[in-house]
């Protein structure tokens, strides 16, 4: 952002503001590096002013108005001026030169606080909106009564990624997660299981309990994820798992129960094609997700289990990359960035050590031969949802062939922070973690679904600690 602002002046009468008092209070932040508090303290006034470029705050609305009530909330009653400004980098800099090289990483800031006044600072608006949310964090820790000092701050990966499922989910639970992961200093959303919304491409998708979400409801809550910061991915289960896609809707356009055939080419221009499409017009996403993940058929639990039918075959593998170039073909030609799960690429007589990550070195059957195939330029996300080990070769040998590389994990915390500590000090490629959650947001996992965001935004932000 640059230095010099148009100044916006927001005063905030909470006595009429219609800001409820028992507006639930947000997520504690990620553990801020540096801080350097004294034993005085700043009331939060009844009056407030907020001094911010319009800009940024129609960028992130949603987060603006958070603050208000969580300001609302902790208010005293008290005369005293008060303004919180929001700016880019203003000397004379509270820190010495080597926190002064610190703010120059991507989305740091910095936050001083005075008797009258709290700065919020930073070289970027994602930097202001990680002050802002810590901010907010200090509001409810401290109940209005901020410590003097200040906190500078910053991410040690870059991508920190929360994956949503949208089905179940009501509207509410929906912004509760998004605030949380505002919270928790994400900056990308992946949205899955769109047969939970009303999307004219995906009408054969069945679902029960719940009704589906309105095009205008998911439109409006892209909206309200971006305001808080989340850059949004849409990702459709594809080629694989085809019981969250297609069903039993198109027999025809099946290889085996759970896999689709990519030698039909009506499936694309008939049901694949016009979903991405209708996904991309709505979320305007730069980036889409491929799904490619557990493609069935290497192991008897597989048909044990109904997954696919006895004297059913596992996809060949020469299909699998067939399906994955046509995607990505047509996704490059749209300029749009290809993500995939890399489980496919990879196999436990390459990886002995990580046999106790979990199911996800699945490359049998001459499968992680074609990992050299794979083009560059396609994102991998590299998923281990268990085990204690401290090294995650996978991601390493994804990264040095020339892969931007995503550690993804699950509901294990010590999983979590080891992964994110294994990518942030990989000397290439290491582009970030997403945070799994697989449930839906509604009805008995809600709990958990919060756990997940929370401790992953710890181990995100705070990797190399």
């Amino acid at each position: 952002m640059k230095n010099v602002y148009v100044i916006a002046l927001f005063i905030l009468f909470f006595t009429g503001s219609g800001l409820s008092a028992s507006s639930a209070a947000i997520s504690e932040p990620p553990t801020p590096k540096i801080v350097r508090h004294t034993d005085k303290h700043t009331l939060v006034p009844d009056e407030v002013v907020l001094v911010y470029e319009k800009p940024l705050y129609l960028k992130y609305k949603a987060s603006f108005d958070s603050l208000q009530k969580t300001l609302h909330r902790n208010r005293h009653p008290s005369p005293q001026e008060f303004e919180i400004i929001f700016s880019g980098l203003e000397e004379p800099l509270p820190v010495n030169k080597e926190q002064i090289k610190l703010l120059d990483k991507p989305e740091s800031y910095l936050i001083a606080i005075n008797q009258h006044r709290v700065r919020v600072m930073s070289q970027e608006d994602q930097g202001l909106l990680n002050g802002l949310s810590t901010l907010e964090g200090l509001l409810d820790q401290y109940k209005g009564k901020l410590p003097r000092g200040l906190i500078l701050d910053y991410p040690d990966i870059d991508k920190r990624v929360l994956h949503l499922s949208l089905w179940p989910s009501t509207i509410e639970d929906f912004k509760a997660s998004i605030r949380l992961a505002r919270s928790g200093h994400y900056n990308a959303l992946i949205l899955f299981n769109h047969f939970g919304v009303n999307l004219k491409s995906l009408q054969h998708l069945k679902m029960k309990g719940q009704g589906k979400w309105t095009i205008a409801q998911l439109h409006a809550m892209i909206g309200f994820a971006r305001e808080n910061g989340l850059e949004v991915i849409p990702e459709l289960s594809l080629l694989s798992t085809q019981k969250m896609f297609l069903e039993n809707s198109f027999p025809k356009f099946l290889y085996n129960k759970d896999t689709y055939d990519p030698r039909n080419k009506e499936l694309y221009t008939k049901i694949v094609f016009p979903a991405i499409d209708e996904l991309l017009s709505l979320t305007g996403a730069t980036k889409f997700h491929i799904g490619h993940d557990e493609v069935a058929g290497w192991s008897e639990y597989h048909y044990r289990k109904n997954i696919i039918k006895t004297g059913e075959q596992q996809l060949p593998p020469e299909l699998f990359l067939q399906d994955v170039l046509i995607l990505y073909e047509y996704l490059k030609k749209k300029g749009v960035e290809t993500w995939m799960w890399g489980d496919m690429l990879i196999s436990k007589e390459e990886f002995p050590t990580m046999k106790d990550s979990g199911a996800s070195l699945n490359g049998y059957n001459g499968y992680a031969a074609l990992r050299p195939k794979i083009p560059k330029d396609i994102v991998i996300c590299d998923w281990h949802y268990r085990g204690q080990q401290l090294n995650f070769p996978t991601a390493r040998t994804f990264a040095e062939a020339g892969h931007q590389v995503l550690g993804a994990t699950w509901k294990i915390q010590e999983t979590t922070t080891n992964f994110s500590n294994y990518i942030a000090r990989l000397p290439q490629n290491g582009a970030g973690m997403i945070a799994t959650t697989w449930y839906g947001l509604s009805g008995k996992e809600k709990q958990q679904v919060e756990k997940i965001i929370t401790f992953s935004g710890e181990a995100f932000w705070n990797a190399k600690q």
